[in-house]
């Protein structure tokens, strides 16, 4: 038979096993760390809503601008200027 037919389902089974014989992640005293990530995480959430803030006016802005150009498109379709 062929080498890779052999290589493709024992690298699965050593994958499998890795995971399944790895020991499990120890849970060591994290108080002191809780603090520091919930301060973390209320910074991210704030740039969240800032950046959501943000984004609403960079919508609205690119909106009246879609349409200003689509009111100078019509303008200069009717005024009867050069043509192609």
């Amino acid at each position: 038979m062929n080498a890779k037919l052999f290589f493709v389902p024992a690298l699965g089974v050593s994958a499998l096993l890795a995971v399944l014989l790895s020991p499990p992640p120890l849970r060591g005293e994290g108080g002191a760390d809780d603090a520091v990530v919930t301060a973390l995480l209320s910074e991210v959430a704030t740039q969240q809503a800032t950046i959501s803030e943000n984004q609403a006016k960079i919508d609205t802005k690119l909106a009246t601008i879609a349409e200003s150009v689509r009111v100078a498109r019509i303008f200069v379709s009717r005024g009867g200027g050069k043509t192609k």
